[in-house]
């Protein structure tokens, strides 16, 4: 499989996966759990290194499905999901 290709259908996987109705749920969570709105300095140095690996994941995610900056507040502003 080409490199391309390859590309191609981890756009679709993500698609499928994220554009869903649990899919954004799920997303809606990783943009408020893992320090999408939010600082990811600590003073311990390995905490801030943690905090901004999780942060990256999420927005590598977010890339692949085009999402703007703006669209993060409003994601996170119109969350369902309850952090009790």
């Amino acid at each position: 499989m080409s490199s391309k290709t390859k590309l191609q259908q981890r756009k679709r996987d993500f698609e499928i996966t994220f554009r869903s109705e649990h899919g954004e749920r799920v997303l809606k969570h990783l943009i408020r759990s893992n320090h999408i709105l939010e600082p990811t300095f600590s003073t311990d140095p390995i905490q801030s290194a943690f905090n901004e690996g999780r942060r990256n994941a999420v927005l590598e995610i977010m890339s692949v499905l085009h999402y703007r900056p703006e669209d993060f507040m409003q994601l996170a502003d119109n969350s369902e999901i309850n952090d009790e």
